[in-house]
């Protein structure tokens, strides 16, 4: 640094079990110092000395860094048992107070406190909190009806780096009907990612519950079903070529509804018969005799 003020010295070493080649991290936050110049850091490797580093002669593993108030992050590649010494210098004898974190790939570099899904006019509704966040680059959201295959339904980009508390949110507009299972998938910036933990919603069909009776039907046929809201349900008939043979409209009430099927004149076969409205259908097959 070309003088020495306010330093202090710090070792890291390489697990056994590290990756050879594997990237290291150390993370400078929250300095509060005595002027602007803030402080400046270097990494140093394992043949290094005291002498050689007071002589000027040593080779850092990460470059010098200018002095600064602001976060340092900084990765460096590391071997199995390496060790490695992380100077930080008052720059121009600035005098500062801060936070170190020297962690390793086998630690999760966000700090997940939180994370749900409520059901809100049937949209999923997706919220997850974090207490500090290293290299994170963004978080997927994927969705699931068995809790095995998921798909991805949503991006939102993290903090990166972070020791603030930060609140996230994200929609699912077109939920499966039924149990579905979220999960969130944190990716660093060097493309390391992990996995929250599952949370559930069960989302109940607009119109469930249907049952034609007597089936086989002889004459008049009747429709039962449950509705969870108000509105106009359009009741459709198909035989089985896929022809509509039969469609009226229905002011449904939320709850259970009694409906007369119009089968008087339907010819003997198999049919089927769906309630829906613009956002879903359910569907149902009887025979006439």
């Amino acid at each position: 640094s070309g003088s020495v003020e306010n330093t202090v010295w710090f070792e890291w070493c390489a697990p056994a079990a590290w990756p050879p080649g594997d990237s290291a991290f150390v993370h400078v936050f929250n300095q509060t110092c005595n002027g602007t110049q803030g402080m400046q850091m270097s990494v140093y490797g394992a043949s290094e000395t005291c002498a050689t580093i007071a002589a000027g002669t040593a080779t850092s593993a990460v470059c010098e860094n200018p002095g600064t108030t602001s976060d340092y992050f900084f990765t460096w590649e590391a071997n199995p048992g390496e060790c490695f010494l992380i100077i930080l210098d008052g720059f121009a004898g600035t005098a500062c107070n801060f936070d170190i974190q020297v962690n390793n790939s086998m630690i999760l570099p966000v700090s997940l406190t939180s994370f749900t899904a409520e059901v809100k006019n049937n949209i999923v509704d997706l919220n997850w909190v974090t207490e500090t966040e290293i290299n994170n680059d963004f978080f997927t959201i994927e969705r699931s009806k068995d809790g095995e295959t998921f798909e991805v339904i949503g991006i939102v980009d993290g903090a990166g780096n972070s020791t603030m508390v930060n609140s996230y949110d994200a929609e699912d507009n077109k939920p499966h009907k039924g149990i579905s299972y979220y999960r969130l998938k944190q990716t660093d910036y060097d493309g390391r990612f992990e996995y929250s933990g599952l949370v559930a919603v069960t989302i109940e069909a607009s119109f469930g519950d249907l049952n034609v009776f007597p089936n086989p039907v002889e004459g008049l046929g009747y429709l039962t079903f449950n509705s969870n809201t108000d509105g106009i349900a359009e009741i459709i008939i198909y035989d089985v070529a896929g022809k509509k043979v039969s469609v009226q409209e229905y002011n449904s009430i939320k709850g259970n509804n009694n409906f007369i099927l119009p089968t008087n004149d339907l010819p003997q076969g198999m049919y089927f018969l769906t309630v829906g409205d613009d956002k879903e259908i359910s569907n149902i097959k009887f025979i006439k005799n």
